[in-house]
């Protein structure tokens, strides 16, 4: 792949990331909807067609459940379940990638364990509805995928964890966003800046992390 794409990729999201900041930091935030979600269709466009190229045909599939999360999420505002359920796929997808990575074989039990504990919390504080317990697995897998991708990020590269850091950054702004009557007013409201903020840089490291063996060899 040519490195020109990658930097033509570059410019174009950081103009969609600019045009949405501004618009969310003006309290435009419906406004800031549709370009938030170019954004990611953006990322999902070139993750398909770095995989064409040579990339991470993982990443690919995992960005193409990404784009149909978020239109529900996003877009749409409703169906979350189906919207969880997809980035619950998500990070399925980037444990598969991870395991191929460094054979890390041995996290299943804290998956499934960290899994549980998510789980009983929310039963525990009377949380326990099926969008929270889905949110709670799905956000207890990033963190693993999050903390495994540092653990050999030397030989892999640093774009993958730090996309999953920047991701789970994301997550921890919408749960306090959420819950946000136990909190003060301007956390809430960076919390609801920060999910973008942090959002879609997540998402560019890791399409990133996909390209880097086929724009290695390509000039």
């Amino acid at each position: 792949m040519k490195k020109r794409s990658v930097y033509l990729f570059l410019l174009l999201e950081f103009c969609l990331y600019v045009v949405f900041l501004v618009l969310d930091l003006t309290g435009r935030y419906s406004a800031s909807i549709p370009w938030k979600y170019a954004g990611i269709c953006g990322c999902f466009c070139f993750a398909f067609f770095s995989a064409y190229h040579g990339g991470d045909k993982l990443v690919a599939v995992a960005m193409g459940m990404t784009v149909f999360a978020d239109l529900f999420l996003l877009v749409l505002d409703r169906w979350y379940i189906v919207g969880l359920l997809l980035f619950c796929g998500v990070q399925g997808v980037y444990a598969k990638k991870l395991t191929t990575m460094n054979r890390f074989d041995h996290l299943i039990v804290i998956r499934a364990g960290l899994g549980v504990v998510a789980i009983l919390a929310l039963y525990i504080t009377n949380m326990g509805s099926a969008v929270n317990v889905l949110a709670g697995v799905y956000f207890s897998q990033l963190l693993v995928n999050a903390t495994a991708a540092w653990n050999n990020h030397e030989k892999n590269g640093w774009a993958f964890p730090l996309g999953l850091t920047f991701f789970a950054c994301c997550d921890i702004c919408v749960g306090v966003y959420n819950i946000g009557v136990t909190v003060s007013a301007v956390v809430v409201e960076f919390c609801r800046i920060g999910m973008w903020m942090f959002y879609l840089p997540s998402q560019i490291f890791i399409v990133l992390s996909g390209v880097q063996k086929s724009v290695s060899v390509s000039t």
